[in-house]
């Protein structure tokens, strides 16, 4: 059995009056406790950034959690994550890819 290496936890908020979804992500290593929190443009995409920066990390080694908010508690909690240029790169640094 692999050792989860990740917990990949997305928050998704409920449709606002415009009909906008907003998603951001928590991605904790495992061995060190350190996490990253920023905003994302999509709930599946922490998933897949993450092994395409490390092809050697198995599915099974990534834990996902996702949790759909409404929106006025989505903007008191992961609505203040920061926006990030290059989640990537946010990734790969904190698991030492």
């Amino acid at each position: 059995m692999p050792t989860i290496k990740a917990i990949v936890h997305v928050f998704s908020s409920n449709r606002d009056v415009n009909g906008n979804c907003y998603h951001a992500v928590r991605v904790t290593n495992t061995e060190t406790g350190l996490s990253v929190e920023c905003q994302t443009d999509g709930p599946e995409n922490p998933r897949y950034h993450i092994r395409e920066e490390n092809r050697d990390l198995g599915w099974d080694s990534l834990y996902q959690v996702h949790e759909w908010l409404p929106i006025r508690e989505w903007n008191r909690g992961p609505g203040k994550f920061p926006h990030v240029r290059d989640e990537r790169a946010a990734y790969a640094a904190l698991l030492g890819l």
